[in-house]
């Protein structure tokens, strides 16, 4: 299943350039997030990598296994003041 994420636009940018440059990441809330992430053995990924539209790069994934796992990332997420939004993606069902 995949957890979506909506971050703060500002954050956002930071995150996709750390990313796409594999830098260290500075000690600000951006690397605060990466490494919470990194210590619980999941990858925050960008939904529309490589798009320079305000209106997309704020949307990041992770991808999990388990429900319990994915709720409590849920919890652990919207503890920071940079993500906006964290919910299950709903599953892609056919029209």
């Amino acid at each position: 299943m995949i957890i979506a994420i909506q971050l703060r636009l500002d954050v956002a940018r930071d995150i996709h350039q750390i990313i796409s440059s594999e830098l260290t990441p500075t000690i600000n809330s951006s690397s605060n997030l990466l490494n919470t992430t990194e210590a619980l053995g999941v990858s925050l990924k960008p939904m529309h990598p490589g798009i320079d539209d305000p209106g997309l790069i704020p949307y990041f994934m992770i991808e999990v296994e388990d429900y319990e796992f994915a709720q409590h990332l849920i919890q652990l997420l919207q503890e920071f003041k940079e993500v906006e939004a964290a919910y299950i993606k709903p599953e892609d069902e056919p029209p």
